[in-house]
């Protein structure tokens, strides 16, 4: 693990004094050999993929993130938006499968939501779509499954009524919201359509 650490630091250094397109290539590297040496620390502990996989994939999807946000003026919007929904996808697709793997656990379900809420918000901070769609699309799984779970493996029926009463009085409000306000929420559709 330290060989490959090493190794992806000496690669930055190294990177530093090349010209600004081998820079980009060594920081690739180094990025994703110091991501190789995590991986073998998390396996010569005993965490295992099918255990903790967002441990595992969570710093690979950063690292693609980042390259995607620092390179978009080199990317074509079509790549641009793959690498996005693939980063986020495996951030957000892990993080899922860990809530099933463990029984759907209040904290499996909290990190996600945690992570869902970051993502949304970090779309509106960035104007970037791909991060606050699939930030609220997650948000929805996880509070539903965290319902599901009280209602159909607790046993706790009366969640339904009041989830779905709950839901039925949101999409009232949003309605009232939206014809009080149609003007300013259509102007913010059009400012999302333009985000990346």
């Amino acid at each position: 693990m330290g060989i490959l650490s090493g190794c992806g630091t000496t690669v930055v250094d190294n990177g530093a004094t090349r010209e600004n397109g081998g820079r980009i290539a060594t920081a690739c590297q180094s990025r994703i050999s110091s991501n190789f040496g995590l991986w073998s620390l998390l396996y010569h502990h005993g965490w295992s993929f099918l255990a903790m996989p967002q441990v595992w994939l969570i710093p690979l999807a950063v690292i693609l993130l980042i390259a995607e946000r620092l390179n978009r003026d080199r990317l074509v919007p079509a790549q641009a938006a793959g690498l996005r929904y693939l980063a986020l996808g495996m951030i957000y697709v892990s993080s899922t499968a860990h809530l099933f793997l463990t029984g759907l656990s209040v904290w499996a379900a909290l990190v996600l939501m945690v992570l869902a809420i970051a993502g949304m918000l970090g779309g509106m901070v960035l104007h970037v779509r791909a991060y606050l769609f699939l930030g609220m699309a997650f948000l929805f799984l996880t509070v539903f499954s965290m319902i599901w779970n009280a209602a159909v493996n607790q046993r706790q029926t009366w969640i339904w009524w009041a989830s779905g009463i709950v839901l039925g009085v949101f999409i009232l409000a949003l309605f009232a919201v939206f014809e009080k306000r149609r003007n300013d929420i259509l102007g913010l559709l059009d400012r999302i359509k333009k985000w990346d």
